[in-house]
């Protein structure tokens, strides 16, 4: 058994492991560890460090307390992708089996250095969101019952991201910075120079030109890009899709994670959609708001001047 798996045992139970242990104590420690019901998670989770250190694999584990009967599930990849949860082989979520799951430990193997996981309240994706990041639980399991979110997660996305601690950090830029007041975690920016951003609070704003940020009326954006024309197209919490048309929000059908908006003719439109989860769409305004399956996959994209769309597919 690997010594990291011993430290963190010794770590989270208060159990000490053999320095050198013989398959006896591995069997002995194993049989300690499926008494409790906080180390079913734990148990499961290290034994995926062991085995997929050395791949660089990265291994998220899932595992609820023991009393509530259900077996911890995995999730995988080598490269990076993206996993979903309670999601059938027809692709529809079984809500009455998954609401509010049993999930409370979360544990990110060696490989899982960029990772992200995210926590839905709601079903499909929805309601109040918990991020957790893999870089903050080196060594260490996310325990959903201290973070006040045992029992009430009912879905949940997984961002598996490679690992580029090794990338050069050597960049710089001839060209001044000019700062801007204001907070953003995501902005966009029209060919006319209109610029779009969302706010750390999830509210969506737009340059007035001038000195200042307006609100625009809309909260729970997570994503957006800027047409040819100024307005934005944004992505909700809950997947769901706006355009700002005409001074007002216009409902788009779909649902969507990511979303880039071209400068080309009347600006083509690609998401990373939820239904069926990380497939590349295209919109087409003229089959009544439809989406084209491209027959790709990613998790984040923007679209050039020209319409051609680069995909993030792993990030």
């Amino acid at each position: 058994m690997d010594t990291r798996l011993h430290s963190l045992i010794d770590r989270a139970t208060g159990w000490q492991a053999a320095a050198s242990p013989t398959p006896q104590d591995n069997v002995s420690t194993a049989r300690r560890i499926g008494r409790s019901a906080r180390a079913v998670g734990l148990l499961a989770t290290l034994l995926s460090l062991v085995s997929v250190s050395a791949f660089a694999e990265c291994t998220v584990t899932v595992s609820p307390s023991a009393n509530k009967g259900i077996s911890p599930r995995t999730h995988s990849s080598w490269e990076g992708d993206a996993a979903e949860s309670f999601h059938s082989t027809v692709g529809i979520l079984n809500v009455r089996d998954n609401w509010n799951d049993a999930t409370q430990y979360v544990g990110f193997s060696h490989g899982c250095a960029n990772t992200t996981m995210l926590l839905y309240k709601d079903v499909r994706w929805g309601g109040p969101v918990l991020e957790l990041k893999a870089k903050d639980y080196a060594g260490a399991l996310a325990n959903l019952e201290t973070l006040g979110w045992y029992g009430i997660v009912s879905s949940f996305k997984i961002l598996f991201a490679p690992d580029l601690s090794d990338l050069s950090d050597d960049i710089s830029f001839d060209t001044p910075w000019n700062g801007e007041s204001g907070a953003a975690i995501d902005v966009g920016v029209g060919a006319d120079g209109t610029a779009w951003v969302v706010s750390p609070g999830h509210k969506v704003y737009r340059y007035d030109g001038v000195a200042d940020w307006e609100y625009m009326n809309l909260d729970g954006a997570t994503r957006l890009d800027v047409d040819p024309f100024g307005d934005a197209w944004v992505v909700l919490a809950d997947g769901g899709i706006r355009k700002f048309d005409n001074g007002a929000w216009m409902v788009i059908p779909g649902s969507a994670m990511d979303i880039g908006v071209g400068a080309d003719g009347g600006g083509s439109v690609w998401i990373i959609g939820t239904h069926p989860m990380n497939r590349v769409m295209r919109y087409d305004p003229r089959v009544d708001g439809s989406w084209i399956d491209m027959n790709g996959h990613g998790s984040r994209l923007d679209v050039t001047a020209d319409g051609r769309v680069w995909i993030v597919k792993y990030g």
